[in-house]
């Protein structure tokens, strides 16, 4: 008999991230019992998918802490920062957009990101990111590929410019070339 499988079913120690972490992580609580159970039942059913708002946020809540825990399997940062998404978790965590916030968010790099998509033994770039740090500008002027942007600070934006090679420059510094792709451009100034 064919065994179903889930994305959950590859998280090690699922059930020893404290629901009061994953709790931390929801714009609305749930009860810790409630939770508690919601883990238990991914832990027995991983291929169970989201059916409800609320089932996506626990979700996106448990993959931030996993990210947290075991960042060497999401971030490569010895000699470029690089964010690496696993295939699987790209398609099982939609849209894309709020996927690299939960990134962003449980890894908090900084500076100029790469990121991959990994499927089996290939890496694929779909796009990079540009972490804005606050230095009490509220806008930021960023000219890519020509073309001017005013970033305001505690903002996220997506440009989809799928170009491999495309030039940047922030406010006064060197220009510089990062890659597009399927991803294109993220800006975060939160």
């Amino acid at each position: 008999m064919p065994k179903l499988t889930g994305i959950f079913e590859t998280i090690i120690d699922l059930e020893n991230i404290p629901v009061t972490d994953i709790n931390d992580s929801l714009a609305q609580k749930r009860d810790e019992h409630e939770l508690e159970n919601f883990i238990a039942n991914r832990i027995l059913y991983p291929q169970t998918i989201p059916i409800s708002k609320i089932d996506f946020d626990i979700d996106f809540a448990v993959l931030k802490e996993v990210i947290k825990r075991d960042s060497g399997r999401f971030f490569n940062d010895t000699l470029i920062n690089k964010i690496i998404i696993p295939k699987d978790i790209e398609a099982r965590f939609p849209p894309i957009s709020r996927l690299i916030m939960t990134y962003l968010d449980a890894l908090e790099p900084k500076g100029i990101i790469q990121v991959l998509l990994r499927e089996e033994d290939k890496n694929m770039v779909i796009g990079s990111i540009i972490k804005l740090e606050s230095d009490g500008k509220k806008i930021t002027n960023i000219l890519i590929a020509g073309k001017s942007y005013l970033i305001s600070q505690g903002s996220f934006t997506i440009l989809p410019l799928p170009d491999r090679h495309i030039s940047i420059k922030i406010d006064a510094s060197d220009e510089i070339v990062i890659s597009g792709g399927k991803l294109g451009i993220v800006i975060d100034a939160r």
